[in-house]
């Protein structure tokens, strides 16, 4: 079980992958590489997902002790509007809730198709759910397995390809503090 001063931590399963190794990118692990600056009180300031029939790419802003940092794992796929939302200091991602399984194009192999997060807001003690991304029209529906990561989001690990033009999150865990 990591743990990164104080702060208890677990890592999900990991959704996607299956594609050939030429494909798959790179491996991240946000945690590994920034989390001794990574101010946990309230880890992320912004999530921006680039989706279409899938999840192609995350964009993540941490808050540090060096100032904002942002990272990307995958496709900045341009074809689709990407859904940006920030988290004021108050409010943290709760939960996250998904899709993935197996692409109807070959080559993907399995892949994120649809994401949201639940975001709970400590000033007024409130939910709030972001807007679901990626509308899942690749996914062979036989193959369907849900994305499911409980806890206050820490951050991101899997494997990217941030050079693809679509489809470059091919692999995504989440961190969730353990309390």
């Amino acid at each position: 079980m990591p743990q990164f001063g104080n702060t208890k931590c677990t890592l999900s399963a990991p959704y996607g992958g299956g594609r050939s190794k030429d494909l798959m990118g790179t491996a991240y692990n946000d945690l590994e590489k920034y989390g001794d600056t990574i101010k946990f009180d309230h880890p992320i300031t912004k999530i921006k997902i680039y989706h279409g029939a899938l999840i192609d790419g995350l964009e993540i802003t941490y808050n540090t002790s060096k100032g904002a940092v942002t990272v990307l794992h995958g496709a900045k796929a341009t074809d689709v509007v990407p859904y940006t939302f920030e988290l004021r200091r108050e409010s943290r991602p709760m939960k996250a809730l998904g899709v993935w399984g197996e692409s109807t194009y070959n080559d993907q192999g399995n892949q994120v198709h649809r994401l949201a997060f639940k975001i709970y807001d400590n000033v007024n003690g409130c939910f709030r759910w972001t807007e679901s991304q990626g509308n899942c029209s690749w996914l062979k529906t036989d193959t369907r397995k849900d994305v499911l990561v409980t806890g206050k989001l820490l951050g991101f690990a899997g494997q990217a390809d941030n050079s693809a033009q679509h489809v470059g999150l091919n692999t995504v865990m989440m961190y969730s503090e353990i309390v």
